[in-house]
């Protein structure tokens, strides 16, 4: 299995947890954190410089194409970063569990 970590930002805590608690109920990721960080960016030609809540859902290559569809339906932002990264040396057991939390068919 290849496991997988998908990102994305939303502006506060309520949309990380609802974006969260819809992945969960889909059994497209079997963990989700989320952390309040600091984001630096230029959009629409202003430096914006705003607190985040950064999610990380954990899932594998089957199910990662539709975990983003759903976080982009979902999503408040216009133009939402939604990427995944893979995840490499990955402890077995822990692998075996999320294998066995995700839904059979994404």
């Amino acid at each position: 299995m290849s496991l997988l970590i998908v990102f994305t930002t939303v502006g506060n805590e309520a949309d990380a947890h609802r974006l969260a608690e819809i992945a969960l109920a889909k059994r497209l990721t079997a963990c989700v954190h989320i952390d309040s960080i600091e984001s630096l960016y230029e959009w629409q030609g202003a430096m914006v410089n705003e607190r985040e809540w950064r999610i990380a859902f954990k899932t594998d290559a089957a199910h990662c194409t539709m975990l983003q569809s759903v976080l982009a339906e979902h999503h408040p932002y216009d133009i939402p970063a939604i990427y995944a990264v893979s995840a490499v040396h990955v402890a077995a057991p822990f692998a075996q569990w999320l294998g066995s939390t995700l839904s059979e068919k994404p």
